[in-house]
């Protein structure tokens, strides 16, 4: 852990399910700064989407989590997790 402090990883497929993921990862240090473990969790974009999909924003609103590299993450419209096409997304 190069960072040493909270990160969250690229996007990446499960490699039973190929379902879209994304970790989050925290370093854990003792007292005197030596690393002594990683505390990883990872979230499938599907479940972000539904959380995202229970939140009321306004009459009309809607939300969506993007990369920075113009990747969709997730979407409360139910659109799928994909790419850009032409600075429009695309589903997968």
């Amino acid at each position: 852990m190069t960072a040493k402090k909270s990160s969250w990883s690229r996007i990446f497929p499960q490699f039973n399910t190929k379902d879209l993921t994304l970790a989050a990862v925290l370093p854990v240090y003792d007292r005197q700064g030596k690393l002594q473990g990683v505390v990883n969790s990872s979230l499938h974009l599907a479940e972000v989407g539904n959380f995202l999909s229970e939140l009321k924003i306004g009459k009309t609103g809607q939300s969506f989590i993007v990369e920075r590299d113009g990747m969709l993450v997730a979407t409360s419209t139910g659109g799928k997790a994909g790419p850009r096409c032409r600075g429009k997304f695309t589903a997968n």
